[in-house]
C-alpha cells in the first residue's frame, strides 16, 4: 500500500482504501480522487490507519508470556521439560531487566532464578546470568535480509545471517514478523534458526543461537500470552514432557545443589530421602563421562572428580520411586 506526495495527491493503489474515503458505487474513482486532494486530513488520517497497524512491535519481554522448551542434552539421554517467564524487576549498571524464572514444575508453583533479560528500543534482547557477569545479546528483531548478527558477549567465531524476513501466523491467527537465519560458525554453515516476534526461537525462548552450541538440543514446545495459546509445536501433544517424579513437581524440591559456578566440589542436600539411594553421573561439552558417584545421606559433598578447567558440565542423578533430574553447572577449576 503506497501513497505518492509528488506535486499533488495520486489515487491510492489500494481500491479498498479509495473505497473506504467515500464506499458510495456512484462516486467515481475521479471523485475520489478530488475529495482526497481537497481533504488533507482524510489522507493523513489514512495514512496513520494504514501504517500503525503495520509498524506494531510486539516485545519479548513481557510479564504476561510464559513458554515451555523441551531438551535432551544429547541423543539416548532422556529428555525432559521446563517452563520460563519473566517477572519483577532489578537494575543494573543503569539499565532496567525483568527478572528470569524457570521450572520443572507443571503445577507452575515452584521457580528457580535464570538471570535477567531487557530489550532495547532498537528490538535488541540481552540475557545476564542470575550471578552476573557481562549481557548476552541473545536477539535482534530489528534485523532485515542480509544483516549479520553476533550473539553472545563472545561469539568466538560463530555468527548468525538473516536469510529472510517474512510473516508468522500464530493459533489465534495473528501475524508476527518472522526472521529466519543460517548460523555459521567460523565460517562453516551448521544449521538454522528461527525467530518469531514477540515469541522467540523455536528452540526456546532463553534457546536462541543453540544451531552453534553443543549438548542442549532444545525445542520450544508451547507458547502462551495472557493465558491464551498461542503456538504449540507439532511434536508435541501437550506442553510439557512427563519423565518421572521431576515432571511432576520440580526435581529442586526433593534436593538442593550449590554453589553454581563451583571450583569442582559441590554439596548436595536431599529434602526427602524417599529417592535415596542417588547415583549421580558427570558429563562434557561432548557428552563424554567424566565420573559417576553414588549419594546415600541426606548432605553429601561431591568432588567432580579429575575434571580440570573452566567449563559447563551436565549431570545426570536417577533414585529411588523413579526419580530424575538432569542439569548443568558452571566448573572453575585449576
Amino acid at each position: 500500500m503506497s501513497l505518492c506526495l509528488c506535486g499533488e495527491f495520486k489515487l491510492w493503489k489500494n481500491s479498498q482504501i479509495i473505497n473506504l474515503i467515500s464506499p458510495d458505487p456512484d462516486i467515481t474513482l475521479q471523485d475520489n480522487y478530488i475529495l482526497m486532494k481537497r481533504s488533507p486530513l482524510i489522507v493523513t488520517l489514512f495514512m496513520v490507519l494504514a501504517f500503525s497497524s503495520a509498524q506494531e512491535y510486539h516485545p519479548l519481554v513481557d510479564t504476561n508470556s510464559l513458554w515451555s522448551t523441551a531438551h535432551q542434552y544429547f541423543p539416548g539421554w532422556t529428555p525432559y521439560s521446563d517452563f520460563t517467564k519473566f517477572q519483577g524487576e532489578v537494575t543494573l549498571d543503569g539499565n532496567i531487566y525483568k527478572k528470569v524464572w524457570t521450572t520443572t514444575d507443571t503445577s507452575l508453583a515452584n521457580w528457580n532464578a535464570a538471570g535477567y533479560v531487557r530489550e532495547d528500543a532498537g528490538k535488541k534482547v540481552y540475557f545476564r546470568s542470575w550471578d552476573g557477569g557481562p549481557d548476552d545479546l541473545r536477539y535482534d528483531f530489528g534485523a532485515d535480509a542480509g544483516d549479520t548478527i553476533y550473539l553472545f558477549y563472545d561469539p568466538m567465531g560463530d555468527y548468525f545471517v538473516v536469510d529472510s524476513v517474512d510473516t508468522y501466523i500464530l493459533l489465534t491467527g495473528e501475524s508476527r514478523t518472522r526472521i529466519n537465519l543460517s548460523c555459521y560458525s567460523v565460517g562453516t554453515f551448521i544449521g538454522n534458526d528461527t525467530w518469531v516476534e514477540g515469541m522467540g526461537s523455536l528452540f526456546g525462548v532463553l534457546q536462541s543461537g543453540t544451531c552453534v552450541l553443543v549438548g542442549d538440543m532444545p525445542q520450544l514446545i508451547c507458547f502462551k500470552e495472557n493465558d491464551t495459546l498461542k503456538y504449540i509445536n507439532d511434536n508435541f501433544s501437550d506442553c510439557f514432557i512427563i519423565t518421572g517424579i521431576s515432571s511432576h513437581e520440580s526435581g529442586f524440591a526433593y534436593l538442593t545443589i550449590f554453589p553454581n559456578p563451583s571450583d569442582g566440589k559441590i554439596s548436595i542436600k536431599v529434602n526427602d530421602p524417599s529417592i535415596l539411594p542417588l547415583n549421580i553421573v558427570f558429563y562434557d561439552l561432548q557428552g563424554n563421562k567424566i565420573c559417576e558417584k553414588e549419594i546415600n545421606g541426606k548432605s553429601t559433598i561431591v568432588d567432580i572428580c579429575s575434571f580440570t578447567g573452566t567449563s559447563i558440565v551436565f549431570y545426570h542423578i536417577t533414585g529411588s520411586n523413579g526419580f530424575y533430574l538432569p542439569g548443568k553447572m558452571i566448573v572453575l577449576k585449576n
